[in-house]
C-alpha cells in the first residue's frame, strides 16, 4: 500500500499556483518517507502539518517525500496537568505512554490514587485509564471533581511511542515472562480476582496472594513472579517496552539508598538529566530491617506521608515519609534527556493509517 492523495483546492496568484493537498497515510511507513507527487512543475516551497499532535511533518522537496516525525513541541512530561472531572470522568490532554502520579485535589476522596486497566471496577482511590484516548475513569463514590496528572506523553514515531496496553499472561509462582522486555511498568492487575497486585522488591518471592515481583531486567527479559495462590490466574500487564529507550537511559533496580527518607538525583546520585520513576504509580521499597513498603506517588504539590511519596522532576528528587522509615528503594528508573529523545522519525513500517497531512504548495 502507499499514500493516498486528496486534492483539496488550487489557487492562481499571477504566474504563481498554490495546491492544498490531503495525504492519508497507511499501516507500514517507508524507510525515508512516503512518496508525495505534488501537481507542480516547479516548487518553491511546501508547508506540512498533521491532524495529530503526536507527529511533525517536512516535505522534502529533492525526494518528493513526506517524512515523519515525533513532535518535538509535545512536552517529554507534562507535570501535575489540572484535569476537570465530571461524573468521575475526565480527559488528558495528551494521549498517555506512561503515568507517574494521580492526584486527586478536589472531592470526597483526595489524594494519590494507583491506575488500573479501562473498563475495570475502580476501588477507592484508584483509576482506570484508557490509553487510547487518554480518558479517566474514577470510583462513584471517591466523588472526585479535580485532579493533577503526571504522565509522559505517547509521540508519534521514534523513542516513547508504543505502549503494550493490558497484555495477557498466566501468572506462575516460578516466574512469567513478558513477550517483550520492558523499561516501564505501569501495573500489573489480577483478572481473575479482579484486583491490583500490591508489588515487591525484585529477588523476593511474593508474600501474600494478589503481590507480584517484576524484575525488569531478568537475564535480558521481563519477568513477574506471583504467589503460590495466584498461579494460572490471568494477569494484565501494560508497560513501554525496552527499545522505546536509549539503552544508555536505563537504570536496573539496584536498591538507591536513602538519607533520611529522600534522595536527590542529582547531588546524590550525580546525574544532569531527570530520572523517572518505572513501576508507575508505586515506589517499592524496604526498611533497615529488610521489611518490605510501597507508597503511592504524588507529584511537586503533593505531600509525602506514611504511604504516600513525592517525586518532584523540578529538583530531581524523591522524598519518602514512612511510618517506619523507608530505607532503599527497589524499583527501575529512566533518564528522560532531551537530548536523547528529540527529532526521532518513525521507523520504518510503524503504523500510520490513522494520520492524515495537509500540504499547502506554492510553485508554478
Amino acid at each position: 500500500m502507499s499514500a493516498t492523495l486528496t486534492k483539496v483546492k488550487d489557487f492562481k496568484f499571477g504566474n504563481a499556483f498554490m495546491t492544498m493537498v490531503d495525504v492519508a497515510f497507511d499501516d507500514s511507513y517507508p524507510a525515508g518517507g512516503e512518496s508525495v507527487l505534488l501537481p507542480l512543475r516547479n516548487i518553491m516551497a511546501v508547508f506540512a502539518e498533521s491532524d495529530d499532535d503526536r507527529y511533525r511533518l517536512e516535505y522534502d522537496r529533492s525526494a518528493a517525500k513526506v517524512r515523519v516525525f515525533n513532535n518535538d513541541k509535545l512536552p517529554l512530561l507534562v507535570v501535575e496537568e489540572d484535569v476537570a472531572v465530571a461524573s468521575n470522568a475526565g480527559t488528558l490532554k495528551h494521549r498517555p505512554l506512561y503515568i507517574v502520579a494521580v492526584q486527586a485535589t478536589a472531592g470526597t476522596t483526595t489524594g494519590a490514587f494507583k491506575v488500573i486497566p479501562k473498563g475495570e471496577t475502580t476501588a477507592t482511590k484508584q483509576v482506570a485509564v484508557d490509553f487510547t484516548t487518554g480518558g479517566l475513569t474514577f470510583k462513584t463514590t471517591d466523588a472526585v471533581t479535580a485532579a493533577k496528572i503526571t504522565y509522559i506523553p505517547l509521540r508519534g514515531g521514534g523513542y516513547l511511542s508504543t505502549v503494550i496496553v493490558d497484555e495477557t499472561v498466566e501468572a506462575s509462582a516460578s516466574k512469567a515472562n513478558l513477550e517483550n522486555r520492558a523499561c516501564l511498568v505501569q501495573y500489573v492487575w489480577d483478572d481473575t480476582d479482579n484486583v491490583l497486585c500490591e508489588l515487591e522488591p525484585p529477588g523476593e518471592q511474593p508474600g501474600a496472594t494478589h503481590k507480584a515481583v517484576v524484575d525488569i531486567n531478568d537475564s535480558g527479559e521481563t519477568s513477574i513472579d506471583s504467589n503460590a495462590a495466584d498461579a494460572e490466574n490471568s494477569l494484565k500487564v501494560t508497560y513501554v517496552p525496552y527499545d522505546q529507550i536509549p539503552p544508555d537511559c536505563f537504570i536496573d533496580d539496584a536498591d538507591i539508598a536513602l538519607s533520611s527518607e529522600a534522595y536527590n538525583f542529582g547531588t546524590d546520585g550525580d546525574y544532569r538529566a531527570l530520572v523517572v520513576p518505572g513501576m508507575g504509580c508505586v515506589l517499592v521499597g524496604e526498611t533497615g530491617a529488610a521489611a518490605n513498603q510501597e507508597a503511592v506517588w504524588e507529584g511537586p504539590g503533593g505531600s509525602a506521608a506514611n504511604g504516600v511519596a513525592t517525586w518532584n522532576p523540578i529538583k530531581n528528587a524523591i522524598l519518602t515519609d514512612q511510618d517506619t522509615a523507608m530505607a532503599t528503594t527497589a524499583i527501575p528508573w529512566i533518564v528522560l534527556d532531551p537530548l536523547r529523545f528529540a527529532g526521532q522519525e518513525a521507523p520504518e513500517g510503524t503504523d500510520l493509517s490513522g494520520l492524515t497531512a495537509r500540504l499547502i504548495a506554492f510553485g508554478y
